[in-house]
C-alpha cells in the first residue's frame, strides 16, 4: 500500500513512499501480528525518534492505512497535535497523498477540515487540535498523535482512549520526538513503553519503539 503513497515535499517530491527498514519494522509489526480472532495484536504504538527522522509521512501513511486501508465500515480516523496547526500537517500530507494517487483521489472527497470517503459517508479524517478542548461521542477506528510530548494534558488522550471501545481493532499511534517535562503524558507513554521494551511490564498490545 505504500508504494501508491508519494513524498509531498522536498527533493524527493513524487517519488513513491519506499519505507526505509527501521519504518519496515515498525509497519510490518504493527500490522503483521495477529490475535487467534484474526484481528490485530497491538492497540498502541508508541514510536519516539529524533527529529528530522521523516514521521510525519510516516504518520500520513499510518492514517491511511487505518482509513483507506482496512474494510471497516464507517471508519473514522483523526489526526491530533496540541494545535490546529499542528495537527493539520500529518492531515495536510495525507490530503497531498491522496491527490497524488488516482486510486485514491477516485474514493475520496478532501474538504477543508476533513476527508470523507464517497462510498461511505461515515468514513472520515479529521485534524483535531487539543487546544480545542475534549472531544465526545466519536467512535474511532484509528487515532495518530504527533509530538505527544507537546500535549497540554492527559485529557483527549483518556477521551480517545474510550472513544474506542465499540472497534473490533481500534489502533492508536503516538509518534514524538524527546520533551523535557516530566510530569506529561508523553513522560508518562515514554517510560511505560521502556518498561514493555525491557520485560519489566506484561503488554501484549502495546509496540514500543524508541530510538534515543
Amino acid at each position: 500500500w505504500h508504494l501508491a503513497l508519494k513524498f509531498q515535499k522536498g527533493e524527493r517530491t513524487g517519488d513513491p513512499f519506499e519505507l526505509e527498514r527501521w519504518q519496515q519494522a515498525i509497519v510490518g509489526n504493527t500490522f503483521g501480528w495477529m490475535r487467534p480472532d484474526g484481528t490485530r495484536r497491538y492497540r498502541q504504538v508508541f514510536i519516539a525518534v529524533p527529529r528530522k527522522s521523516g514521521k510525519t509521512p510516516l504518520a500520513a501513511g499510518f492514517a491511511l492505512k487505518l482509513w483507506v486501508g482496512e474494510i471497516e465500515p464507517g471508519a473514522e480516523v483523526i489526526s491530533v497535535a496540541s494545535t490546529r496547526e499542528q495537527a493539520r500537517k500529518v492531515w495536510e500530507w495525507a490530503g497531498g497523498m491522496v491527490r497524488a494517487c488516482p486510486l485514491l483521489a477516485q474514493r475520496i472527497r478532501i474538504y477543508q477540515h476533513s476527508m470523507v470517503l464517497k462510498d461511505d459517508a461515515l468514513a472520515t479524517y479529521k485534524p483535531v487540535a487539543a487546544e480545542a478542548g475534549a472531544r465526545h461521542g466519536d467512535d474511532l477506528h484509528g487515532a495518530i498523535v504527533d509530538e505527544l510530548h507537546t500535549l497540554p494534558n492527559r485529557e483527549l488522550m483518556d477521551v480517545i482512549e474510550t472513544s474506542f471501545a465499540a472497534r473490533r481493532q481500534p489502533l492508536l499511534v503516538m509518534i514524538t520526538t524527546a520533551g523535557w517535562d516530566r510530569e506529561s503524558i508523553c513522560w508518562y507513554k515514554w517510560q511505560y513503553a521502556k518498561s514493555v521494551q525491557n520485560g519489566a511490564m506484561s503488554d501484549a498490545a502495546f509496540l514500543p519503539v524508541i530510538y534515543e
